[in-house]
């Protein structure tokens, strides 16, 4: 039998090029993690909103957004964004914690890093908001975002 790699050898580099490609590809999204967004209007006939997405989307996306509608954007973020960064590329070594949890007998609020993940739950009489972001997503958009000040 022949092999074949060595009849094609263009073909075979193209193949290993090709493979190598997708297991960046899949590296880079598995690292970015899912971003998920859930909200729930707490009324009649009230929306309700349930979007997962790779956060290598995010980030992504981030590169299309014209210069003057992100800086007009950013205007009040400007001066936190390398802070933000920071905290977002620190928070990765830092233990799982709970940051924030407020409880009222009609509201609760908490903010939690678990498993690498950012959660933001809020619970209120007009609608349930949960955010859960990877951290290494948090750490790619706001590095990104202060990086284009």
């Amino acid at each position: 039998m022949i092999d074949r790699a060595k009849q094609h050898p263009v073909l075979a580099a193209v193949v290993l090029l090709l493979l190598l490609y997708a297991g960046s590809a899949a590296s880079s999204t598995y690292r970015a993690g899912l971003v998920r967004i859930h909200v729930t209007e707490k009324k009649p006939g009230g929306e309700n909103l349930h979007l997962i997405v790779p956060g290598i989307l995010l980030t992504n996306a981030l590169k299309l957004v014209p210069d003057q509608q992100l800086q007009r954007g950013l205007r009040d973020a400007r001066p936190w964004l390398p802070m933000a960064a920071i905290a977002a590329r620190e928070l990765q070594s830092y233990p799982d914690a709970t940051f924030i949890e407020v409880s009222s007998p009609r509201e609760h609020v908490r903010i939690e890093t678990r498993a690498g993940v950012l959660t933001i739950d809020v619970d209120s009489p007009h609608e349930t908001v949960r955010l859960a972001i990877p951290l290494a997503t948090l750490a790619d958009l706001t590095a990104e975002l202060a990086a284009k000040q």
